[in-house]
């Protein structure tokens, strides 16, 4: 495929035609796979953010509109908030504490004491901890049943770890 016209490109990329495929990769990558650098810093995973971008954008082609910006702006602006979602989904993965990592699979609550350490806790971060770890509803379901926002309940979630966190720490 010769160089097509941006109009071009994007018509045939709207028809699943492979030469498009072929002709966006070769010539957009480097670029691409530039912008994803420089928000990861790991050159391990930049592959793996290109292959995610190209999947949007080749899912999401027929709501690209030329009236708003050229072609290689909306391509750079997918690549851009892929990285930066798999960025932070990385790092949230690193910086969540969970449970699970700390104790045995078998918890024993009595041994723990973790009843008497959630009754030091507020009420909601209580209410949010027992609902989800100890009686195993989801976030959502947890969420409903509290009547609280799935933000609200994830931050109490998080808050609620981190003081057991201070308490279980000083233990050991």
């Amino acid at each position: 495929m010769q160089n097509p016209t941006e109009t071009q490109l994007v018509l045939l990329l709207k028809n699943n035609q492979q030469q498009a495929y072929t002709y966006l990769h070769n010539n957009y990558a480097t670029n691409l796979s530039r912008i994803i650098n420089g928000i990861v810093k790991n050159s391990h995973d930049t592959k793996d953010i290109l292959q995610e971008a190209y999947i949007k954008i080749f899912k999401n082609i027929k709501f690209y509109n030329p009236k708003k910006g050229k072609l290689y702006t909306w391509l750079h602006q997918i690549t851009k908030r892929t990285a930066i979602d798999f960025f932070r989904s990385k790092k949230r993965k690193q910086t969540t504490y969970s449970l699970q990592n700390e104790v045995p699979n078998q918890l024993n609550i009595d041994v723990l004491d973790l009843k008497n350490h959630l009754n030091n806790l507020s009420i909601k971060h209580k209410e949010v901890l027992q609902s989800v770890y100890l009686e195993g509803y989801t976030h959502e379901e947890a969420s409903k049943r509290l009547n609280v926002k799935l933000g609200t309940l994830k931050s109490r979630l998080k808050s609620g770890i981190k003081q057991l966190q201070k308490v279980y720490c000083k233990r050991k």
